[in-house]
């Protein structure tokens, strides 16, 4: 669906580093698997031309055997 929806020079611009369209749906689905009831949640929407930022909360539990995330005991 993601593909269908992200044009194809998109670029999502993080805080740490940049991510393509293929990138960033390889990402989302390494976290969908680790976290099956996560729920992205737009916060802000900010539209002008044809740019668009998204400003999101993201909640879930970490579906991990040694119940942890990212080495660490829940989100920090």
């Amino acid at each position: 669906m993601l593909n269908a929806i992200l044009a194809d020079g998109f670029v999502s611009h993080g805080t740490i580093d940049n991510k393509d369209r293929e990138q960033l749906i390889g990402q989302l689905g390494f976290f969908w698997k680790m976290i099956p009831d996560l729920k992205w949640e737009p916060e802000d929407i900010i539209e002008s031309g044809n740019q668009v930022i998204v400003r999101s909360k993201v909640t879930g539990t970490p579906n991990s055997l040694m119940g942890n995330f990212w080495s660490a005991n829940g989100w920090y």
